[in-house]
C-alpha cells in the first residue's frame, strides 16, 4: 500500500514540476516584435517562474529547435538577469555568458554553426573590455587585440589561416592610427597611416617579391602631391590633387605639368 501511495504521489507531482501550470507562451516576427498570429511567427517563447521569483524563458525557432535559454528578473520578461545561452538553428551553441540588469557582462564565448569557437573575451556593460581573441571556422587563430570600453586600443594582429601574419594595426583612443599588411609569403604588402578613419600621411606599396612599386602621401583619404611609380627599368612621377591625377596622358604615362 505504501508503494502504491508513493507511485501515485510521483505520478501527480512530476508533470507539475516539468510543465509548470503558469507557463506563458508568446509569438514573435523576424525582428522579435510580439505578434498574436502563430501562423506567421518566426520564433516563439515559453516562460515560467523559477526560483527566487526569477522567470526562466526558453525561445524557439518555429521548428521547435531551442534558440535561447535565459533568466529574467520578473514575469514582465523585460530585464535579463542570469546565465544565457543562444543557439544556431541547427542546434549548435551560438554564444554563452551572463547578463546582469540587461547588460552583457563577464566572459562570453561565440561559436560558428559547426561548433568551433569564433571569438571569446570579456564584456562590461555590454562593451568589449580587455583582450579578445578570434578564430577561423577551421580552428586557426584569426585575430587578437585589446578593447577599452568597446574601442580597439594598442596593437591588433591578424593572421592568415596558415599562421602567417596578415595585418598589424595600431589604434590610439579607438581610432586606427597605422597599418602594415603582409603577403602570404611574409613579405610586406603595404604600410601607412590613418586619421579619423581615412588614409593620411606617407604610404608605401610593395610587390609580392619585396620590391617597392608605389609610394606617396594621402590627405584625408585622397592622394596628394607627388607619387612615384617604380618599374624594373626606372620610375615615373605622378602628381595628385585631392585624389585626382594632374597632367597629360601620353602613351600610358602621365607627364607632370
Amino acid at each position: 500500500m505504501k508503494i502504491f501511495v508513493l507511485l501515485f504521489t510521483l505520478a501527480i507531482t512530476i508533470p507539475t514540476t516539468l510543465f509548470p501550470q503558469d507557463t506563458l507562451v508568446f509569438y514573435y516576427d523576424k525582428d522579435w516584435n510580439e505578434i498574436p498570429n502563430k501562423e506567421v511567427a518566426v520564433y516563439y517563447r515559453k516562460a515560467f517562474e523559477g526560483s527566487n521569483k526569477a522567470w526562466i524563458a526558453n525561445d524557439y525557432f518555429m521548428n521547435n529547435q531551442l534558440q535561447m535559454s535565459g533568466t529574467y528578473k520578473s514575469k514582465k520578461l523585460k530585464t535579463e538577469h542570469g546565465s544565457f545561452v543562444y543557439y544556431h538553428e541547427n542546434g549548435k551553441m551560438k554564444s554563452e555568458g551572463k547578463r546582469i540588469n540587461g547588460d552583457f557582462v563577464g566572459d562570453w564565448t561565440y561559436y560558428y554553426e559547426d561548433g568551433e569557437i569564433k571569438s571569446k573575451g570579456t564584456l562590461v556593460a555590454s562593451l568589449a573590455e580587455g583582450i579578445w581573441e578570434y578564430w577561423y571556422e577551421t580552428g586557426e587563430k584569426k585575430a587578437k587585440g585589446e578593447y577599452i570600453h568597446g574601442e580597439k586600443v594598442g596593437v591588433w594582429n591578424y593572421w592568415y589561416p596558415n599562421g602567417q601574419i596578415r595585418l598589424v594595426e595600431t589604434y590610439i583612443k579607438g581610432e586606427l592610427s597605422s597599418v602594415t599588411a603582409y603577403y602570404k609569403n611574409g613579405k610586406t604588402s603595404y604600410e601607412g597611416g590613418f586619421s579619423k578613419g581615412n588614409k593620411h600621411g606617407k604610404w608605401i606599396f610593395w610587390n609580392v617579391d619585396g620590391r617597392v612599386f608605389f609610394k606617396g602621401s594621402y590627405r584625408n583619404g585622397h592622394q596628394v602631391g607627388e607619387w612615384t611609380r617604380y618599374f624594373p627599368e626606372g620610375e615615373m612621377k605622378l602628381l595628385y590633387t585631392d585624389g585626382v591625377p594632374k597632367g597629360k596622358v601620353l602613351g600610358g604615362v602621365i607627364l607632370s605639368q
